[in-house]
């Protein structure tokens, strides 16, 4: 009687994991059949996704000097320490490629001014191993 009970409860299991695996399918196939159907009506609900060729666009970001000193003058101290010690690994590497890697982990809450300080970092970075290439 128990191994009737355990067939049963085993097969159960069994099954309802087909019917979910199916349902799961089904909906996927469902959804792709909507995101694919030429319906103009559906085009603001449904935009098309881009076929991906893992190209990547970039954002360019181009600060003129008044913009950046602007930022360099309203950065927080703990932040200046963190650009220096950037900035001074900038110019050990300019003289010593071989040198190690430079490692920084920037964390802080919403409005901290993360952004902010890498957008100066980014800037003087840049600025910094752009005179390498055009000495």
């Amino acid at each position: 009687m128990e191994s009737i009970f355990d067939e049963l409860a085993t097969q159960s299991k069994e099954d309802d994991w087909a019917d979910v695996v199916a349902t799961i399918e089904k909906n996927r196939i469902d959804q792709n059949e909507i995101e694919n159907e030429e319906n103009p009506e559906f085009e603001l609900i449904h935009k098309k996704k881009k076929k991906s060729n893992n190209i990547i666009d970039l954002k360019q970001s181009c600060y003129s000097s008044n913009e950046i000193r602007s930022l360099l003058e309203s950065m927080s101290e703990e932040q200046q320490h963190v650009f220096y010690r950037v900035r001074e690994w900038c110019t050990k590497r300019l003289r010593n490629p071989g040198i190690e890697p430079i490692r920084v982990f920037i964390t802080g809450g919403a409005g901290t001014g993360k952004i902010h300080l890498l957008k100066c970092l980014h800037y003087e970075a840049t600025k910094f191993f752009s005179r390498k290439k055009n000495t």
